[in-house]
């Protein structure tokens, strides 16, 4: 393909990714990564309405001004993170990259070229609920236990130590997470009681 415009994904990056991806869902839409590129930057994320991840990652290809938001089939990064022989072929780095063309998106999967249709959706406004960096305390948040242990293995997938969970206590829906930093982010809706 000429002018390839080009994004990889860390294999730790897309296995995170899923923990928070919608499975099924009557919005479909969530079963997906959304790829967004924008101002010369490219984020993912994924959420099923719980709690959401996402991070930056490298691209290529791409103009500074061009726009793209599009979901990618968590089927996709399931079959290419089962795919044993693909991942040994990804070599040190480890990365799945996939390729734009047009509105598709295709994946080298080493004996043949995997054509990737995004899913037809508008995915939703995932910046809105991040909460800004004054908003965070250390007052108190009812978390589900279970996204607890979910956050705990996102950091060992990303071979990071959890460097802590800060909320906005009552006042929003939200908690963050950072594993190492800001390269990738959870933020976690507190439980309704």
């Amino acid at each position: 393909m000429m002018n390839d415009k080009k994004i990889h994904i860390p294999v730790s990056v897309a296995k995170a990714l899923l923990i928070t991806a919608a499975t099924l869902d009557v919005r479909y839409y969530l079963t997906g990564i959304n790829v967004v590129i924008q101002n010369g930057e490219c984020n993912l994320a994924s959420t099923d309405g719980h709690r959401l991840a996402y991070c930056k990652i490298e691209h290529e290809g791409f103009a500074d001004d061009e726009v793209v938001n599009d979901i990618i089939p968590r089927q996709v990064f399931e079959m290419l993170l089962s795919n044993k022989d693909y991942l040994r072929s990804r070599g040190r780095d480890k990365q799945i990259t996939l390729i734009k063309s047009g509105k598709h998106w295709f994946s080298d999967c080493n004996w043949f070229e995997m054509g990737i249709n995004p899913i037809d959706g508008a995915y939703p406004d995932w910046r809105r609920v991040i909460p800004k960096p004054d908003d965070l305390t250390d007052s108190e948040s009812i978390i589900n236990v279970k996204y607890l242990i979910d956050l705990h293995k996102i950091a060992k997938i990303l071979g990071k130590q959890l460097t802590g969970i800060r909320t906005n206590g009552n006042h929003a829906a939200s908690a963050i997470f950072a594993a190492g930093g800001s390269e990738f982010n959870v933020v976690v809706m507190p439980m309704r009681i």
